[in-house]
């Protein structure tokens, strides 16, 4: 590494340290991870107890998805079989397997996979599924090497890791894939995000720049890294205000294994 390079690699470290630690003084309100998405699918289920209603039934949400699908296809293709290593709502995993992916999704948190289970009978009331879905209650870091999918994913896991951590976690996810590793962290500056932020509180992310998560891959051993800034879903401003601007709501980092 030429000391340019390094002097460039540590100039943006400081940089990316010091984004979070404006945003958690302003916008933190959450330091315990778990138990904010445990109280968040808790919060969830209660809502479609009482009333019925998902994620897929808020118009702001299901855009969310919507684009963020559009967007994972575009770079990845449909998958035969996909991976999710920490799942969230598992949607995007439920919407591959809408189009023909056999998806299984890990998460250690019982009620992620509760919810997600939830989800996937409102989309099958709507999508008719040529793929399947399956669900695995287990650590990803601990999950049976031999199990393996054409495509490994996961969006707003990576964040949540130490920067000198992630490209051991990348890897770990690399030795189930038998393709292609698809990485999504949130994009700071994205309006929709500051306004999720400011209304209900920022947790522990951390801020990973597209050329750091594009870092990370090539650190985890894989190839033809690339990073693309995912579609702007603000209500107010059109989904191509990112482009030059980089205002979409992820990046999306692909790479072969």
């Amino acid at each position: 590494m030429t000391i340019r390079k390094r002097l460039l690699e540590n100039l943006e470290r400081v940089t990316e340290a010091a984004v979070t630690q404006t945003f958690d003084r302003l916008l933190k309100k959450h330091p315990d991870e778990g138990v904010f998405w445990n109280n968040l699918f808790a919060d969830k289920m209660r809502v479609f107890d009482e009333t019925g209603k998902t994620d897929w039934d808020s118009p702001s949400s299901r855009s969310y998805y919507e684009l963020l699908l559009e967007d994972f296809t575009r770079l990845s293709g449909t998958p035969s079989s996909a991976l999710e290593m920490g799942c969230g709502t598992a949607v995007l995993s439920i919407l591959l397997a809408a189009q023909g992916a056999d998806a299984t999704i890990v998460d250690r948190s019982a009620a992620a996979l509760d919810y997600a289970k939830v989800l996937e009978q409102r989309l099958r009331r709507e999508f008719t599924f040529v793929g399947t879905v399956s669900y695995v209650r287990a650590d990803f870091l601990e999950l049976d090497r031999t199990f393996c999918c054409e495509l490994v994913h996961n969006c707003g896991v990576i964040e949540e890791i130490p920067i000198d951590s992630a490209s051991e976690v990348v890897a770990a996810m690399a030795q189930h894939a038998e393709r292609r590793v698809v990485v999504g962290v949130p994009n700071f500056f994205n309006p929709y995000l500051l306004g999720i932020w400011g209304r209900g509180g920022k947790g522990t992310e951390r801020y990973y720049s597209a050329r750091t998560l594009r870092r990370v891959l090539r650190a985890a051993g894989l190839r033809g890294a690339r990073v693309s800034n995912s579609s702007c879903i603000h209500p107010l401003l059109p989904r191509t205000m990112n482009r030059g601007l980089g205002l979409g709501f992820l990046h999306l980092g692909v790479a072969d294994v």
